[in-house]
């Protein structure tokens, strides 16, 4: 298993998975950005051939994520949610990341999306639950 690795030592990740000999790695709270996100990655950025390092990190998908967020709005007032991901079974990829936000005890999904969301995702989200719930 591969807990907390940060960006600059994916290439140190990278000969241990190697030096593993195939089997199969879990990676905990990494910190680089790879495909499994959804999102950019490195071989959308360039063309040709992705490097080794590239590949390696580019491998690993997210089968379990969850963001806790806590928003200042208005004057003194806070915003509690999460961004959320849980795979239960099928391809990874068919598995939504939900925005959520907490209403009382419970969590509402306020949006879903197929990769990772950005900051302005979530605000976009947050802004329209809120502006739904107005009486204006």
């Amino acid at each position: 298993a591969l807990v907390g690795v940060a960006a600059e030592d994916a290439d140190k990740a990278a000969r241990k998975s190697r030096a593993g000999e195939g089997r199969p790695i879990v990676a905990v709270n990494v910190e680089w950005e790879h495909d499994g996100d959804g999102g950019v990655n490195f071989d959308q950025m360039r063309t040709g051939e992705p490097t080794e390092l590239e590949a390696f990190t580019n491998s690993f998908v997210v089968v379990y994520s969850f963001l806790p967020l806590s928003i200042q709005i208005g004057w003194g007032g806070n915003l509690e949610g999460a961004v959320f991901k849980c795979v239960r079974g099928g391809a990874p990829a068919g598995s939504p990341w939900r925005i959520m936000v907490k209403e009382g005890a419970k969590f509402d999904q306020v949006g879903a999306m197929q990769r990772r969301p950005q900051q302005s995702d979530i605000e976009a989200a947050l802004y329209n639950s809120m502006a739904a719930k107005s009486p204006v």
